[in-house]
This record gives C-alpha cells, sequence and structure tokens, in this order.
C-alpha cells in the first residue's frame, strides 16, 4: 500500500481505528514495555443476568464483532485501570457474550478502559477511554471492514433527443457512465436498488464545465428506461473554493441523496481536486436532493484535514485550538483547548498501534497504564514519551467528551467513523515524533 492509498483511504476506506495499515519503526528497548506485570486481584463475571454492587462496566459484545475466519482472526480484550495506571482487571472476550467487569478493590468512581484487538497473529490495536463512569455500559468498536457498496443489476437506458456536441455523465448511487451526443443510444448502469434515482448533467465538448442537471427517478431494472435528455436543462448552483497554499493533496466530494435525511443512496454529483493555491468551482442541483453531504479532505506538513458537512458547502478552514504535550519524570501531561469536543493521541511501536480519547484541558495526565498477563505476547510502547501524533474532533451532533461517552452508549458499533460519517465535523491530525510520520496518517481510521 503506498502513502497516497494510506493517506486518501476515503476512496473505499473504512471506519476510523487510528490503527496504520503500515509497518512503523520499532521503539528502543526502553520506549517500549511488554505485558508482563501480574494482575491486580479482581473478578470477573459473563453472566447476562446478573448485577453485582462492584461492577464496573456492563459491555454486551455483538454476535459478529469479531472476524472468526479467514487470514485475520481477530481477538478481542478489554482491561481496566485506575487513575494512577494501576491495572484492575481484564478479560478476553467471543462474540455473543456480557461482560460485566468488577474489581473489589476498587473505590473509585472513574476509571480508564481499554479496548484491544489483535487482528491475525502479530498486528494490534489498542483504544483507551478516560474518565469511565461506575456502573455504567460501554459498547466496543466494531472495526471490521465495511462494504457499503451494493449491486442489485443494471439498468438498460434509451436516451434520445441530445443536444448537439454536448456530453452528457450519469451517475446513480453505485456507478457512472458518459454519452456523448447522437441519434437514439442504448446504455446501461449499475443500480444499487431498483426503482432507483439517477443525477444526469451536460457540458460542451471539451469544457469540462457543466451547464444544466435533471434527476430522473424510478429507473427500473428487467425494463427498458426512456430517459428524455432534453430535460437536463436545470440550471446548477456553484461556490468557489481556493484550495490553502500549505495543501499538498486537496479533495471535495459532494452527494445528493433522493430521500431527506435518508443517507442510504448517495449520489455524486461533484468529486473535485486541485493543488496549492489554485481556484476550482463545485457545481451542484440546488434544491434538487433534498439531502447533501459534502467532504473536504487536504495534507500538508505534519498534518491533514478531514470534515464533513450535511450542508453541500464545505470550506477549508482549520480548528481553532491549542494542544501541547510535556514530559517529565516519564509522565506526560497534556493541554487541549478552544473549538474542539475531544483529542485522541496516539503512540506506536512494531506492530502495536495505542490511542487514547481524552478530555478537552489544562495540564492533564496521561498515566503509564499497567498491561494485564494475558496480552504479555504482544508488545504495547511506553506512555512515557511525546506522543507520535494527535487528533482532534469538532462533531456538530456531540457536544464534548462527555457528549461523546454517551454516543458511543447509544451506538450498536461504538464510534466507527470514516469519510462516509453523515456528519458535519472536522477532524485534523497532527504528527509530532518524526519516527512515527509515516502512520501519522492513520487518524483518518480512527475509533
Amino acid at each position: 500500500m503506498n502513502f497516497k492509498d494510506t493517506l486518501w483511504l476515503k476512496r473505499g476506506m473504512v471506519c476510523l481505528t487510528l490503527a496504520s495499515l503500515l509497518s512503523a519503526q520499532a521503539c528502543s528497548d526502553d520506549e517500549t514495555t511488554s505485558a508482563a506485570t501480574p494482575e491486580k486481584s479482581a473478578a470477573l463475571s459473563t453472566r447476562a443476568n446478573v448485577t453485582d454492587q462492584n461492577t464496573l462496566v456492563t459491555i454486551n459484545i455483538p454476535a459478529d464483532q469479531l472476524t472468526t475466519t479467514g487470514s485475520r482472526i481477530q481477538r478481542g480484550f478489554v482491561f481496566l485501570s485506575a487513575a494512577d495506571g494501576a491495572l484492575l482487571t481484564s478479560a478476553e472476550y467471543q462474540n455473543g457474550i456480557t461482560l460485566e467487569l468488577t474489581a473489589d478493590n476498587f473505590d473509585g468512581d472513574e476509571f480508564y478502559l481499554t479496548e484491544v484487538i489483535v487482528n491475525g497473529s502479530d498486528y494490534v490495536t489498542a483504544q483507551t477511554y478516560a474518565n469511565i463512569e461506575r456502573g455504567s455500559t460501554w459498547v466496543v468498536t466494531d472495526r471490521s471492514v465495511e462494504n457499503n457498496t451494493t449491486y442489485a443489476g443494471d439498468a438498460s437506458l434509451r436516451l434520445i433527443q441530445s443536444a448537439p456536441n454536448n456530453l452528457y455523465h450519469i451517475h446513480s448511487s453505485t456507478s457512472a457512465t458518459s454519452v456523448y451526443s447522437g441519434p437514439t443510444q442504448m446504455e446501461s448502469i449499475a443500480l444499487a436498488k431498483s426503482p432507483a434515482s439517477l443525477y444526469i448533467t451536460r457540458e460542451d465538448l471539451g469544457t469540462d464545465v457543466p451547464l444544466a442537471y435533471n434527476i430522473v427517478s424510478n429507473i427500473t431494472l428487467n425494463t427498458t428506461n426512456t430517459i428524455n435528455l432534453a430535460a437536463v436543462n436545470k440550471p446548477l448552483t456553484q461556490y468557489t473554493t481556493t484550495v490553502p497554499t500549505d495543501a499538498n493533496r486537496f479533495y471535495l466530494d459532494v452527494k445528493g441523496y433522493p430521500v431527506l435525511g435518508n443517507y442510504a443512496e448517495g449520489i455524486i454529483v461533484s468529486q473535485r481536486s486541485g493543488s496549492a493555491g489554485t481556484t476550482f468551482n463545485t457545481y451542484y442541483p440546488g434544491t434538487g436532493f433534498p439531502t447533501y453531504h459534502a467532504t473536504l479532505e487536504y495534507d500538508g506538513p505534519g498534518f491533514y484535514l478531514l470534515k464533513g458537512s450535511t450542508a453541500p458547502v464545505i470550506t477549508p478552514d482549520k480548528p481553532q485550538y491549542n494542544a501541547s504535550f510535556a514530559v517529565a519524570n516519564n509522565q506526560v501531561t497534556y493541554t487541549a483547548t478552544g473549538n474542539i469536543d475531544w483529542i485522541a493521541v496516539s503512540w506506536w511501536v512494531e506492530d502495536t498501534e495505542w490511542s487514547f480519547t481524552l478530555p478537552t484541558g489544562q495540564d492533564l495526565v496521561i498515566p503509564q497504564l499497567e498491561i494485564p498477563a494475558i496480552l504479555s505476547a504482544w508488545t504495547f510502547p511506553a506512555i512515557q514519551q511525546t506522543p507520535g501524533y494527535y487528533d482532534v474532533y469538532e462533531f456538530a451532533s456531540i457536544t464534548g467528551y462527555d457528549g461523546l461517552k454517551t454516543y458511543i452508549r447509544n451506538s450498536s458499533k461504538g464510534f466507527r467513523f470514516s469519510t462516509d460519517t453523515h456528519e458535519t465535523y472536522t477532524q485534523m491530525g497532527v504528527t509530532l515524533a518524526p519516527q512515527n510520520e509515516r502512520v501519522a496518517t492513520a487518524g483518518r481510521k480512527h475509533q
């Protein structure tokens, strides 16, 4: 996988885990910690109908949480830690069970919760959440690859009355085709479902500038659908984007959805890219679609920006925030303030990536968590050094870190985040440690 494939995972990408598919440079011995420390006294229950006053958290594991076949069989673990990093309890889980994690000797109100997935025999992702409340529930993140592309079949199209010297672009939610002016033509296009809608634009030959559009509904399989191209005459709406001068790569996509509030049938209405300092126009069909989602991605020296918008217009402005880290006496502290909801901080060693999802604030401590013995077969990075990189998040539908925890508890698959997330959001990732620069873009998969 090349750098562009990793950085622009949007082109068929999965949801965000802050895990990279690249190998990272191995850290030196004093930068790693092996999982050999014995566990503190703790009890573990997997009973679905038993409530214990010492239960710290209850987790229902979906029946399809872990991949159990193929070459990348997954194993799942959870461990809990006190504020100072001391291990409270741990467990390996299987699909379809309920975990009730207890710790008899712990009387605190909050703790750290760490999810660990081992992919195959080597690649490990660990995700830690701070300030989990005693007696609460949790939903572990489903890190399986989602395939959102569906195929119902090819629809037959009969195209009539095209304008001379024009090029027509025809889009379904899963495919696209282009045809030149001419007499009655037969064409086909793949559909994700039947009936479906098509988005058609028209441009003068050689201009690459759309002149008009039409949306045709009720396109079905197993019949010939006649489309009058003379009806591709509705005016488009446009806006201009200036690519920031610090951009190395820059992409902007807009999708329209035929049903209000329903993101099941997204049709691409614009896909643009540009180089630093240039401008381009984005064209979309105004009120032709009742629902839109736009995605903007760009990277520059030591950072990347990923934004989504439930409006068709999106701008490349960066979030306004401050983030800093300090290491003293083998302890990491951080400050994260500004117009962000939470921060995710990551370390990497060999084939293990460990991310901490944390609240905003000033001079907050990230402790070195004691690793449970059940994870002794794998090496984890030492949380006693400057992080490799961090990501900050701002979500319109989530208010602060407490809002994120509520979102996760109310979800079915945890915080699954990708460029297909239909929200208004901003994610910005920044590289800190040069040795981890080649995995700094993995934040796009975070959580």
